[in-house]
């Protein structure tokens, strides 16, 4: 078959042209730095199109390169995005338009354009700023069949899309890895075809071992170009069984790179040493010691392996009733903050898991990583099933704190934020719990992941927050307080607050009330002038005369899951 195997900066001289609309896969840092090394100096004008912006496009931006970008997330493992200067100046400026979409929407956007349906439904979107500030691109029609309202987006179709795979051959049958956040539609949307970055160009009958694993028909692609740790310096997840694994993310260049991204001059003299000084991907990884590159997929490879012994290792246990005794009980106002936070909100997810047989819990980012670990903990001392997943498609996973190796190790499937999100909290007899954080939280339950007093800060975005309070079953929150967390109405809704529950703060837990839908304080774990000063320091317009229940105080098994979980050394423990 004809070779399509080329450089990454041939590939791009070849394929992309000016003003195109590209989705860029964010572990294909070597196709960003492909567009870099080709286009600098030029007035490119694309459109991004892409999951995880914060990833994929600062330095396109510091350049100068891109008009539009449409995301999903800012979310950056280097910096978070409001300490992304170039970002933030060229949101301020208005020379980086930004439309913001939920993860499941935007698949679908993708996934109407790659089917050429002139519409597709996006129910997950009403009720969010989202909604308004995209207007053009979003319709409230009528249901022919129901004559209810529903809310349809236009296709989302891109020229190009550069994909990062673990393994191809010259010809373009790619292994590409899983999970897959979109399930492959970023690809197929491409009207043009596919650029694959690729870690090993390998044999034919090499790639053909792996079908369930190639997403993208070959005659789609383009360009195969060999990038040996291509998402450096990220990690790449890679885990899947007699293949080569994936590596952690190089700590050090982040580090150094992360210092450069609070000021743009920098960033930019950054970008024009790191990447243009380097005129291909072998010079590149030049620049860094052959041994840590070793390192990066030993680390992985630790990681993953232990994650794997644990799913072998991690059943529900027998229900033992002494260890549910409530004697010698330690009061929660003598634990840290976020130890009461992550205990109290566990208690919830238990409680509903029994009653309601909540099937999937959804884990959000941070604090909610916590609360899900210390529940699964409980979970199985108390013979309780239910599958932990996380919205990019790790499903049953067990919860290794930050630890994305262990927990892609530990993964009893792993499949497409399209499957989470549609079928698995919003599908038929879906019972699913979400739990949330968020950067602002008004009395509503309303949540704000993307933007302070009208884009004076961009925030990290929605990514599959407004998914999970749309789809899920039911939602809780946990978060801890902080000037300006806890307001009286959003800056801007992420999350309509329709199936938010109930939220635990470091001072109590809110509930809805049955009468007008408001959050009230329903739990405390302070005495109540404690709790009504720290509301008054915290959240003026929450404060009012409260006279909750005191919350019970944490067994000896519930210190036992939380020390698991809070201390270093957890992740070595089964939970």
């Amino acid at each position: 078959m004809q070779t399509k195997a080329m450089s990454i900066e041939d590939a791009v001289r070849l394929h992309v042209d000016v003003g195109d609309t590209l989705y860029i896969d964010q572990n294909s840092q070597a196709g960003i730095r492909g567009l870099i090394r080709t286009f600098a100096g030029r007035d490119a004008g694309f459109h991004i199109v892409c999951y995880r912006g914060g990833e994929v496009v600062p330095d396109l931006v510091a350049l100068g390169l891109i008009s539009h970008l449409t995301t999903s997330s800012l979310a950056s493992r280097a910096l978070p995005p409001h300490r992304i200067a170039t970002l933030q100046r060229a949101f301020a400026t208005d020379t980086l338009q930004l439309s913001s979409w939920s993860l499941h929407s935007l698949t679908l956007r993708l996934m109407a354009a790659a089917l050429r349906w002139p519409l597709v439904p996006v129910p997950m979107m009403s009720g969010t700023t989202m909604a308004i500030r995209n207007f053009g691109a979003l319709a409230t029609v009528e249901n022919p069949f129901t004559h209810d309202s529903l809310l349809v987006a236009t296709p989302l179709p891109t020229d190009l899309a550069i994909v990062h795979a673990l393994l191809s051959d010259s010809s373009g049958h790619a292994v590409v890895l899983p999970p897959s956040a979109e399930g492959g539609w970023a690809a197929r949307s491409a009207s043009r075809g596919v650029i694959v970055t690729a870690e090993h160009i390998v044999d034919s009958a090499t790639v053909r071992r792996h079908p369930t694993h190639r997403l993208i028909s070959p005659h789609r692609v383009l360009a195969v170009c060999p990038a040996e740790f291509g998402s450096h310096p990220y990690e790449l997840l890679a885990g899947i069984p007699g293949l080569v694994t994936g590596y952690a993310a190089d700590s050090h260049a982040l580090a150094e790179y992360s210092g450069k991204l609070e000021e743009p001059h920098e960033h930019l003299n950054w970008v024009r040493e790191v990447v243009l000084g380097t005129k291909d991907e072998e010079k590149y990884r030049a620049r860094f010691p052959a041994a840590r590159f070793r390192a990066l997929r030993s680390t992985f490879a630790a990681e993953f392996q232990r994650g794997r012994r644990q799913a072998r290792e991690s059943k529900p246990k027998t229900p033992n009733k002494q260890q549910r005794s409530s004697s010698g009980r330690k009061s929660l106002a003598s634990l840290a903050p976020d130890s009461r936070i992550a205990l109290t909100g566990a208690r919830r997810i238990v409680e509903r898991v029994a009653a309601d047989h909540i099937r999937t819990l959804l884990v959000g980012t941070g604090l909610p990583q916590i609360t899900c670990a210390v529940a699964s903990y409980l979970m199985r001392q108390q013979g309780l099933e239910c599958q932990l997943v996380i919205g990019t498609g790790v499903v049953d996973f067990a919860p290794g704190l930050g630890r994305r190796a262990y927990q892609l190790g530990s993964a009893g499937c792993l499949t497409t934020g399209f499957e989470v999100y549609g079928v698995m909290l919003g599908g038929q007899d879906s019972r699913s719990l979400g739990v949330l954080s968020a950067a602002q939280i008004d009395l509503s339950a309303n949540l704000n992941d993307n933007e302070i007093e009208n884009g004076r800060q961009i925030l990290t975005g929605a990514g599959g927050a407004t998914d999970a309070a749309a789809l899920a079953a039911e939602v809780l929150v946990v978060a801890r307080s902080r000037p300006g967390r806890f307001v009286q109405n959003v800056d801007f809704i992420t999350c309509a607050g329709d199936r938010i529950t109930s939220l635990v703060t470091e001072f109590g837990v809110f509930e809805k009330s049955a009468g007008n839908g408001q959050l009230r304080l329903t739990r405390r774990f302070l005495e109540s002038e404690q709790v009504m000063a720290a509301l008054v320091a915290q959240a003026p317009t929450w404060a009012t005369d409260y006279s909750a229940d005191l919350e019970e105080g944490a067994t000896a098994l519930e210190m036992r899951a939380l020390n698991g979980v809070m201390l270093p050394e957890m992740g070595r423990v089964g939970v």
